[in-house]
C-alpha cells in the first residue's frame, strides 16, 4: 500500500500530460523490443542493450528512482501477467525478452 501511494504521488506530480508521455514512451520501447524479437537479435546485441538502458531510464523516471516501487511493479507484471498488469502495453513475449536483456546486464 505504501509503494502504491508513492507511485500515485509520483504520477500526480508528473500530471496527466507527464504520465501520458511516460505511457507513450513505454509503448514505443515495447515496440522496439518487439522489433528486436522479430529480427531474432540476441539480448546481448548492443542495440538491444541500448533499448534496455532506455527502458531502465524510463522506469527510473516513472518511479522517482524508488527501487522498491520498481520491484513491486515488476512483481505485479510477473504475477498478473504482462498484458493485464500493463493494460496491453507489454506482451508476454516482450516481457520475457526484456528480462533476458536485463539478465545479460549492460554498462551504465
Amino acid at each position: 500500500p505504501d509503494q502504491l501511494a508513492r507511485l500515485r504521488e509520483r504520477h500526480r506530480e508528473a500530471g496527466d500530460a507527464g504520465f501520458a508521455r511516460w505511457q507513450q514512451r513505454w509503448a514505443e520501447l515495447a515496440a522496439e523490443v518487439r522489433s528486436h524479437v522479430d529480427e531474432g537479435r540476441d539480448p546481448a546485441d548492443p542495440a538491444v542493450q541500448e533499448t534496455a538502458r532506455q527502458w531502465a531510464g524510463l522506469m527510473d523516471r516513472m518511479t522517482g528512482g524508488d527501487r522498491g516501487i520498481l520491484s513491486a511493479m515488476y512483481a505485479s507484471i510477473d504475477g498478473k501477467g504482462p498484458e493485464a498488469a500493463t493494460r496491453g502495453v507489454v506482451t508476454a513475449e516482450v516481457w520475457e525478452y526484456i528480462k533476458r536483456a536485463f539478465a545479460v546486464g549492460y554498462q551504465i
